[in-house]
């Protein structure tokens, strides 16, 4: 009869326990559940995901968890873009000052350290840092003969730099293009050099190709099949250009 009794009495030490570390982990959970909350109000989205990977099995955690991650990638990815600005405009800001002190010689010659300048923008892929250094030098050239009176030149220089750039000194440039060039102008012979002066490329269309510096092919040979439309463009000195439905898909050079 004890032992049945200390039996008992263990069971209910036992279940006690459990129901007690149920409520407090119930308490816990719902604690964490209101942080998220308070954090997703506040737009703290990195806080708010990590809290939610704890307690991925309570209520509606699924949902809150896809809105929380879309959210956080949205932030990630605006940091990355505030990241790149801070440093096109560190590695650009000694020029840009000198341009609006009308120091237009000495940014000329400030722009000659390129390399320390994309030392600076290690997170800027190559080919918009590319674009714009090529613009502000282009910029500069066109103000240091702008200065000196000679806008036919400024107006050569502009030219090599997009209708639509809208990065760096964005705004000053077109204020800039204003006073000197028609916008048809400026547009027709800017797309006039990028046609000179484009490659084709894989994945462009054959309409791309022919605005490209490769032109028109001496030749086209064409074989249509079940599986689509296969071309290949022939040009001088043994270079073709592969085509499949009319996207470019290997160029040999």
């Amino acid at each position: 009869m004890k032992k049945f009794l200390l039996f008992i009495l263990i069971v209910s030490v036992v279940v006690s326990s459990l129901y007690f570390l149920k409520e407090r982990n119930k308490s816990i959970t719902e604690s964490k559940y209101q942080t998220v909350s308070a954090l997703i109000k506040q737009e703290k989205w990195n806080e708010a995901s990590v809290i939610l990977d704890e307690i991925s099995y309570y209520k509606d955690v699924n949902s809150l968890k896809e809105l929380v991650d879309g959210k956080k990638a949205e932030w990630e990815e605006q940091e990355f873009k505030r990241k790149q600005e801070h440093q096109i405009e560190n590695a650009f800001a000694k020029i840009v000052a000198l341009i609006k002190s009308k120091k237009y010689d000495e940014a000329g010659q400030e722009l000659l350290n390129k390399d320390d300048m994309y030392m600076k923008m290690t997170d800027i892929p190559h080919e918009k840092r590319e674009e714009i250094y090529n613009t502000i030098l282009f910029y500069t050239s066109a103000l240091i003969d702008y200065s000196k009176g000679n806008i036919i030149r400024a107006k050569d220089s502009l030219v090599y730099i997009s209708p639509d750039y809208d990065d760096l000194l964005g705004t000053e440039i077109q204020g800039f293009a204003n006073q000197i060039i028609d916008m048809s102008e400026w547009s027709e012979r800017y797309w006039a050099i990028q046609k000179i002066s484009t490659p084709p490329a894989i994945g462009m269309t054959a309409e791309e190709v022919r605005s490209s510096n490769w032109g028109e092919p001496k030749d086209i040979n064409r074989t249509t099949a079940t599986y689509g439309v296969h071309e290949q463009w022939v040009y001088s000195a043994d270079r073709y250009i592969y085509f499949e439905d009319g996207v470019v898909t290997a160029i040999q050079d």
